[in-house]
C-alpha cells in the first residue's frame, strides 16, 4: 500500500509522512516474519487392526468377538503408540468369563521394544455384552499413548498381544499376538 501525504500544511505534511514511514516499517517486519516461520512439522499415522475370537469352555462358553486397532504416530520430534479394543458377543454378560484379559502394547524401532503399557479391561468385557453401549464412548479399552523421541529413525511400529486367562480353566495365562502396524 502506497501512503500519499495530503496536500495542507507543512505540519500536516510531517505528520503523514511519519504514519507512512511506520506503515512501512511495520510492513517489513510482518514480511520478516513470515519468512523466518517455522516449517509445519509432519504428522503421519498408520494402524492396523486385528480380530481375534475367544471361546471360553464350560457353561458360559459365550464367544467374545474382538477387535484391537493399533496406532503408530509421528508427529514433530516424538512418536507416539496407541491402542482399542472392542468386543462384542450374541448374548448377555459373561459373569466370571475371564480372569485377565489385557492389551500389552509396545512402540518399536526396528523391531525392538522402546516403551511398553498394560491396559486391563477384564471387568467390562466381563459385564457387559459389547464395548459399544453407553456411556457415549462405550466400554471400549483405550490404552492411554506411550510415547519416545523419535530421532532420524523411520522404522517405528506399534505392535502388541492381548494376554487373557479363562476363569477357572486352571492353565493360567494365554498370549494372542497382534499384527504389528506399518512403519512411519
Amino acid at each position: 500500500m502506497i501512503f500519499k501525504p495530503p496536500s495542507g500544511t507543512a505540519n500536516t505534511r510531517r505528520i503523514a509522512a511519519r504514519l507512512g514511514a511506520t506503515m512501512t516499517a511495520g510492513a517489513l517486519a510482518a514480511g520478516l516474519a513470515t519468512t523466518v516461520a517455522q516449517p509445519a512439522q509432519a504428522y503421519t499415522e498408520k494402524c492396523k487392526k486385528t480380530y481375534l475370537r475367544y471361546q471360553p469352555e464350560g457353561w458360559f462358553a459365550i464367544p467374545v468377538d474382538v477387535t484391537v486397532n493399533l496406532c503408530v504416530t509421528a508427529s514433530g520430534d516424538l512418536v507416539y503408540a496407541r491402542g482399542t479394543v472392542h468386543w462384542e458377543r450374541g448374548t448377555g454378560s459373561m459373569g466370571d468369563g475371564f480372569d485377565r484379559f489385557a492389551l500389552k502394547m509396545r512402540l518399536e524401532r526396528n523391531d525392538a521394544d522402546i516403551k511398553t503399557a498394560t491396559c486391563t479391561t477384564t471387568k467390562n468385557i466381563n459385564e457387559r455384552r459389547d464395548s459399544h453401549a453407553i456411556p457415549p464412548e462405550g466400554w471400549a479399552l483405550y490404552c492411554r499413548p506411550i510415547s519416545a523421541s523419535k530421532g532420524s529413525a523411520k522404522t517405528w511400529t506399534a505392535d502388541g498381544t492381548i494376554i487373557y486367562n479363562y476363569n477357572n480353566d486352571g492353565k493360567g495365562d494365554y498370549t494372542s499376538q497382534l499384527n504389528g502396524t506399518p512403519r512411519v
